[in-house]
């Protein structure tokens, strides 16, 4: 079913009617009830008097209302689903709170399982791509009519649709009506009337004979550019005018001009007339009449006949042209009499048979002696097919020269029938195609060298590329040496106080046996604490020792955790240093990667804004490390105070072996490491920009 703005404005104003009842008798079903209070004294058990009360409520009319409303309701939702339109309702968080039955046929859910879910994930990223910013108009209060289109998994459809804003007393938008209709047999119809128009135009354009249209005043309606051409006038400058006061400068039609006689006695005529230049035209005209058989015009149909009289010596020439272009493109042609059993054969053909016509007695059955042996069973079938289904043929074969040589050919014809059906003759044409077949043999021959050497190529990329992940290992593994001084001097600082405690307690066990107090209970709580602190310090060893061990297969781990695992190899020398560092990390971020070399990219990024801090010496050092989910992306941040990258060697940070520091101190590899590793390993970014007052290292997985 179509709807026009007419029907979708009533229809509109239906659901806004039935719509602002529910809403109205929901208002009074609120205040429907009737409230009674009494009061009144009753005697304890104890002689005393205690005030009590008691309420009563009327809900007759909020019993009605509710009734109404549940009526009213059943019939929206009944109107809702006959209307062949969906119909919905959207809040302003875009979520759908009612939907009509005709979402399942669109979309292929049940209503109940619609209702609830956002727009966006009903209409999938593309569709909700093209109406976005009409949903946000309709947010912003205005009512939005538009056209688009969407596909529903098996077609491609065409919507108009209207959103309407739904507001309260104070104007504020509570969410919007979606009223949408599926006008794709309209665009289809229209389309197809449209294309029915060019496809008429290209064709009466396209031939060689003017046609015009004539109103009954004898005014040309429409022309073609035949008639265009041959007038010299422009087709629009056409239109409206007679041929008779425009083309032969007279004030009435010509002498038996067979197109007004056809328009005045409603017969179709014919005739020729001779222009004003010489030309001689043959004119047919033909009525044009309505469904009720009124005359509203009449076709002019004009060939230009000047030329029959040099019809022999054109033919002429034309066989000409087409024996060389049959030449040219190595093509013959071919006839056989079914009737008179003769056979014709162009000269072409002969050429291309190596045969020479005036010593070749031409025949069906000598002419069959040429082909191949092998192909002449496909030929017969071929031309007995064609014959049997009344078809055309068309197949490729060899044939053998009287030289002993053989050619390809590719033959296609038909047997042509008269009126009746009776068979009268077969017409073919075979073109000399042995250039190109061997050139595809050829080709095909190339194309499965080329094939193989695909395959060595493929190999060898897989074979350097395995190489390159090796070597990006190992340059993963030699930043790593290059850190273990750092990270040594990291595990003194995780030592130092556990040592201390070590030794403290070990010297109390010797003043503890000196002065009397040595006891067994003493010894074990010692050895005890002692216990706990060489386990500390063993898990300590652990720690770095699976931070420097590669990982071989991506796994997914929690980006926290990474994170804090960091923090914990390079806290106690920023904490000697002052540097304060905080987290502010969302929770279940989880990647798919290599943990350990994750881990390693933070800590050279720590470990090189640590080094910023000491050697510029800010007051208040200050590390902020934000990780958090962006798009379908998770993001973390590593941001200082240090006051930011310099703007002359900002853009050869990564750069390999590229340091500011002093010899001795840096190998310039860590962040080119950290960019390999981020990028080429696990196929995500590394960026670093500077920020008000420091620098800020982005990645994102």
């Amino acid at each position: 079913m179509e709807y026009d703005d007419k029907t979708r404005d009533e229809l509109l104003d239906e659901i806004k009617k039935l719509s602002q009842r529910i809403a109205n008798l929901e208002s009074l079903q609120e205040k429907s009830g009737r409230f009674e209070e009494n009061q009144y004294v009753l005697k304890t058990p104890f002689g005393g008097d205690e005030k009590c009360m008691s309420f009563s409520i009327d809900i007759s009319d909020h019993e009605r209302i509710r009734t109404e409303l549940k009526e009213i309701r059943t019939r929206y939702r009944l109107i809702l689903d006959a209307m062949p339109a969906n119909i919905s309702y959207v809040d302003t968080e875009q979520n759908l709170r009612f939907v009509n039955k005709w979402h399942e046929k669109w979309f292929g859910y049940h209503p109940k399982e619609i209702v609830g879910r956002n727009i966006r994930d009903l209409f999938g990223e593309t569709l909700y791509l093209k109406v976005q910013g009409h949903i946000q108009s309709a947010l912003e209060g205005n009512e939005v009519t538009f056209e688009t289109t969407f596909s529903n998994n098996i077609q491609m459809r065409h919507l108009a649709a209207t959103l309407v804003p739904h507001k309260n007393d104070e104007e504020r938008v509570l969410g919007f009506y979606i009223l949408a209709y599926d006008i794709t047999d309209r665009i289809l119809i229209e389309e197809a009337l449209r294309r029915a128009e060019r496809e008429k135009d290209l064709i009466l354009d396209s031939v060689t004979e003017l046609v015009m249209y004539r109103d009954l005043d004898f005014r040309i309606v429409w022309a073609n550019r035949a008639a265009s051409y041959a007038i010299g006038v422009p087709a629009a400058f056409l239109t409206g005018s007679r041929c008779f006061e425009l083309w032969h400068r007279k004030d009435r039609p010509c002498d038996g001009c067979p197109v007004m006689e056809a328009l005045q006695t409603g017969e179709p005529r014919e005739g020729e007339i001779a222009s004003p230049d010489g030309r001689i035209w043959y004119v047919r005209g033909f009525p044009v009449r309505d469904e009720d058989g009124k005359l509203v015009g009449v076709v002019e149909v004009t060939r230009d006949t000047t030329a029959r009289k040099h019809s022999e010596e054109k033919l002429k020439k034309s066989e000409m042209q087409l024996a060389d272009a049959q030449h040219i493109a190595n093509l013959g042609s071919w006839e056989f009499d079914l009737q008179a059993r003769s056979f014709h054969w162009s000269q072409e053909l002969y050429r291309i048979c190596d045969i020479d016509p005036k010593e070749f007695r031409l025949t069906f059955k000598e002419m069959l002696k040429l082909i191949h042996p092998d192909d002449l069973g496909i030929f017969k079938v071929a031309i007995e097919t064609a014959y049997r289904n009344r078809s055309s043929f068309s197949l490729y074969h060899r044939i053998v020269r009287p030289n002993g040589t053989f050619r390809i050919l590719h033959s296609q014809g038909k047997v042509v029938f008269d009126d009746k059906g009776n068979p009268l003759r077969i017409i073919g044409s075979a073109q000399d195609v042995t250039a190109r077949k061997k050139a595809e043999e050829a080709l095909k021959k190339k194309h499965l060298e080329l094939k193989q050497v695909s395959r060595v190529l493929e190999k060898r990329v897989e074979e350097e590329v395995a190489k390159n992940r090796e070597k990006d290992y190992l340059l993963i593994q030699q930043g790593r040496q290059a850190a273990m001084g750092e990270m040594i001097g990291n595990i003194a600082h995780q030592w130092r106080q556990p040592l201390t405690t070590v030794s403290l307690l070990i010297q109390n066990l010797n003043e503890s046996y000196s002065y009397g107090d040595f006891s067994r209970d003493y010894l074990d709580r010692t050895v005890d604490h002692a216990m706990q602190v060489i386990q500390y310090m063993s898990q300590t060893i652990d720690d770095f020792r699976n931070f420097f061990k590669p990982d071989k297969d991506k796994t997914f781990f929690h980006i926290g955790g990474v994170i804090q695992k960091t923090i914990s190899f390079v806290e106690p020398s920023l904490k000697c240093r002052n540097i304060v560092i905080r987290v502010q990390a969302e929770d279940n971020l989880t990647v798919t990667g290599y943990p350990n070399e994750y881990a390693q990219v933070l800590l050279n990024i720590l470990s090189n804004a640590r080094d910023e801090f000491v050697e510029r010496g800010v007051e208040k050092p200050e590390i902020l490390i934000r990780a958090f989910r962006k798009r379908n992306k998770i993001v973390v941040t590593v941001s200082d105070n240090a006051g930011g990258i310099p703007e002359s060697i900002a853009d050869r940070i990564f750069e390999p072996y590229f340091t500011t520091k002093e010899l001795g101190r840096g190998t310039g590899v860590g962040l080119y490491m950290s960019k390999t590793i981020i990028e080429k390993h696990m196929g995500g970014k590394l960026s670093a920009r500077n920020i008000r007052g420091g620098a800020e290292f982005r990645i994102e997985i």
